[in-house]
């Protein structure tokens, strides 16, 4: 094998990463446990290679996907804890999603916004991990066919649920930052495609109908206060 030739393997690992490269290399047929001992291996070409790589990177996505829709699901079951009546989750989904808060930036957001993993880390909220979530996330219509979300239903959900991590930070005076666990943040997207009525591929139908009450309520506080506005406009035209 000449240097250029090398070179391109090397490349071809740089663009995949180590983990994938010894995936499609086994999927080949060579034995990788060989390979890392140093033993002579028989190398397949690097067209072959390459074509195994992209094929182990969509399965490893495809994983991904059905690994997101799983949790997703796991996680609407157990949405409604966040909406007891002596939960402060409920008072600020509904105060976000009925009043149309004004969003924070997402610079304050990942400044006092902290998530707790399973383990007990911590990190700072990040939306593009969020996104990555929801890209990968199964929606089913009425006529029963599964898609990914649409750019459109995203940004519906994202704008909901920056909406009630605003208002909590509001709700949070005084305090440096909001913490919430991993399961949480998931919850709250399950919460938001209930009240939007995005119905979870996968999920129970009984799951998504029992937030209907959740959407009313909603959709009352919106209407009182938008009452309350234009009664505000009428007085004041009159004086």
């Amino acid at each position: 094998m000449n240097s250029y030739t090398v070179h391109l393997f090397e490349k071809l690992e740089q663009t995949f990463g180590s983990e994938v490269m010894l995936l499609a290399l086994s999927k080949l047929g060579v034995n990788v446990h060989n390979l890392l001992l140093g033993i002579s291996v028989e190398i397949p070409s690097l067209h072959s290679l390459e074509e195994s790589c992209i094929e182990i990177v969509c399965e490893l996505e495809s994983l991904q996907c059905q690994m997101t829709q799983i949790k997703l699901c796991q996680e609407l079951t157990s949405a409604s804890e966040l909406l007891q009546a002596n939960s402060c989750w409920k008072t600020r989904i509904i105060q976000a999603l009925g009043r149309k808060t004004p969003l924070c930036s997402l610079e304050e957001l990942g400044e006092k916004i902290l998530i707790t993993d399973h383990s007990g880390k911590r990190s700072s909220f990040d939306l593009e991990k969020l996104l990555k979530t929801l890209f990968r996330t199964q929606t089913v219509s009425t006529s029963g066919e599964r898609s990914l979300m649409s750019a459109q239903q995203i940004f519906v959900v994202i704008s909901q649920v920056c909406s009630i991590l605003s208002q909590s930070l509001r709700n949070c005076e005084g305090e440096e930052s909001l913490i919430l666990t991993t399961s949480e943040l998931l919850q709250l997207c399950c919460i938001c495609m209930a009240v939007s009525k995005y119905s979870l591929a996968g999920a129970p139908s009984c799951e998504a109908k029992f937030f209907g009450w959740l959407r009313q309520e909603i959709e009352s506080l919106y209407k009182s206060i938008q009452c309350r506005n234009l009664q505000w406009y009428q007085r004041e035209a009159t004086c």
